[in-house]
């Protein structure tokens, strides 16, 4: 079965429903209205062919279903969130490989008395130089 992009927003969707077992909670963390949340799981439910969530009145349980999908997506879903995460890294400041072909002159003259301060403030940027 090929899922689309509207199937994995509705997969995160029904982490958050089941990690918080309330449309209400789940709408505000997600930002949507509860209603919408609701018609998102209902389409899931009928893209799969099989309920995933117990409706009543005051409470949302998850079907054996429900728990054998949540436990079988949770862990894919965090190694995500955890990998866009580590991606700030990149985003806090400069960060690579510079590549530098100087003559032994410069090396000395230039170089030498610049580098180790460069190194110190960019940890994050590898310096390779051919004399």
């Amino acid at each position: 079965m090929l899922f689309g992009r509207s199937d994995l927003a509705d997969f995160s969707y029904f982490l958050v429903t089941a990690k918080h077992r309330s449309f209400r909670r789940a709408a505000l963390e997600l930002g949507i209205s509860a209603s919408a949340l609701s018609h998102a799981i209902k389409g899931l439910e009928s893209r799969l062919g099989v309920r995933l969530l117990n409706r009543t009145n005051r409470s949302v349980t998850l079907t054996a279903a429900g728990e054998q999908l949540q436990s079988a997506i949770s862990s894919p879903f965090e190694e995500i969130g955890q990998a866009v995460e580590d991606l700030n890294r990149f985003r806090d400041g400069p960060s690579g490989r510079i590549r530098l072909n100087v003559p032994t002159d410069a090396a000395t003259l230039l170089l030498a008395p610049v580098l180790p301060a460069f190194v110190d403030l960019y940890p994050d940027i590898e310096v390779d130089i051919a004399v």
